[in-house]
């Protein structure tokens, strides 16, 4: 017996079958959500080495293009197989990055260390010293003693406090543990993840070619031309932030750390280190850079504060006026505004990480949506200027 089938309701049927399993599917989800996150966490763990492998590839990218680049140039006469140029410029920049990092290590990183086990000590000093400071103060400010005989009383029981930190202490012992498992996990994900790099950086003409092969073979020609060029323009922003953004906190750190030499202002390698690794973080970063320097300052060397302070804020407006256009450019097209919209909300989802990684995301997102509104104006005939859609009475400024 032949079945008739009709179109208008085959298509109604797949549909309702779609929704019906969705639902089903959402809640069993819904129910078991524990399992489910966990699930997800476990099946993320798989793909975190490779993860981490495109972050280093993709970062030790620009570095390689410069490094081959050098190689074409000294080869200029005899031009060297593709494969062999390949080769040795990822030998050359592993070796540079290796470089880097045997620097941070042996001489950057013992400072750093020593100049914030001197910092501890001076803050302990201070903590030590707190409950003598506090009590001849309550004794100068109090004449009925009371706040005193209450020092005294919280003071008295810092021995139980002790016992009872002693005790938490052996409670967070299977969370050390498993930080240390984590810690040995991640160390061997690292390992596996610059590996793998190694291969991605080698192969990346062909694995850029078999996902447009991929997407011509899925999509239509017209869509892929579409994603192809948005992943350039993103890519694009993506580079010229992240790697202008190191760039530029690399030289300010390195210009704090000489002015700070000259200035005789001490600890200069350990705060210079600061500057510059909260300098990545647009806008918010220097401020807090400064405020945190400055305290440790306070502590250490209270005669210095003023002249790091004049320092620093020349420094910040050499970096925001000259060296940061100078470097970054325009490269994330996005107003002060959208820059600390981007900051504050990525900041509160993924934390530090996000306050960097906000801007270009959010300048690829601002691409993409000024991209769909203007090709929708266009299909309306209409203008995609935005002064056209001023009022008369307003100016943009």
């Amino acid at each position: 017996m032949k079945i008739d089938w009709n179109k208008k309701y085959t298509t109604i049927a797949v549909y309702g079958f779609i929704v019906v399993a969705a639902s089903i599917v959402f809640y069993i989800v819904l129910n078991n959500l524990q399992g489910f996150l966990a699930w997800i966490g476990r099946f993320a763990g798989i793909f975190t080495p490779f993860l981490l492998a495109f972050c280093i590839a993709y970062l030790l990218n620009p570095v390689l293009k410069w490094v081959e680049k050098g190689i074409h140039a000294v080869f200029e006469r005899k031009k060297p197989k593709p494969k062999l140029k390949r080769t040795l410029g990822i030998l050359i920049t592993y070796i540079l990055l290796v470089a880097v990092l045997a620097l941070f290590s042996w001489v950057i990183f013992p400072q750093i260390v020593k100049s914030l086990t001197a910092v501890s000590e001076v803050l302990s000093k201070y903590v030590a010293d707190f409950p003598n400071i506090l009590s001849g103060w309550m004794s100068y400010v109090d004449d009925s003693g009371f706040i005193e005989s209450t020092v005294y009383s919280l003071l008295e029981q810092s021995e139980e406090l002790m016992y009872k930190a002693a005790n938490l202490l052996n409670t967070a012992m299977p969370y050390i543990i498993n930080f240390t498992k984590q810690l040995t996990s991640g160390i061997s994900n690292t390992v596996i993840a610059v590996i793998v790099s190694i291969y991605m950086l080698m192969d990346k003409e062909r694995f850029f070619a078999q996902t447009k092969k991929v997407l011509y073979a899925v999509f239509p020609e017209k869509y892929v031309e579409y994603m192809i060029d948005i992943t350039h323009t993103g890519n694009d922003i993506f580079s010229k932030f992240i790697v202008g953004k190191l760039l530029d906190s690399a030289i300010i750190g390195v210009l704090c750390f000489a002015g700070m030499t000259v200035l005789r202002i001490p600890y200069a390698l350990f705060i210079s280190f600061i500057i510059g690794l909260t300098n990545i973080i647009p806008y918010f970063g220097p401020v807090i850079g400064a405020v945190v320097a400055t305290l440790i300052l306070l502590m250490i060397s209270p005669g210095k504060t003023l002249w790091f302070l004049i320092f620093v804020l020349i420094l910040q407006q050499f970096d925001g006026n000259i060296l940061g256009p100078k470097i970054l450019g325009k490269s994330t097209g996005l107003s002060a505004f959208w820059v600390i919209f981007a900051i504050v909300l990525f900041g509160s989802l993924f934390g530090i990480m996000g306050m960097f990684v906000g801007v270009p995301l959010f300048s690829v997102l601002y691409y993409l949506m000024r991209l769909f509104v203007n090709k929708r104006l266009t299909d309306k005939q209409m203008s995609t200027d935005t002064n056209d859609y001023a009022s008369a009475e307003d100016e943009i400024l």
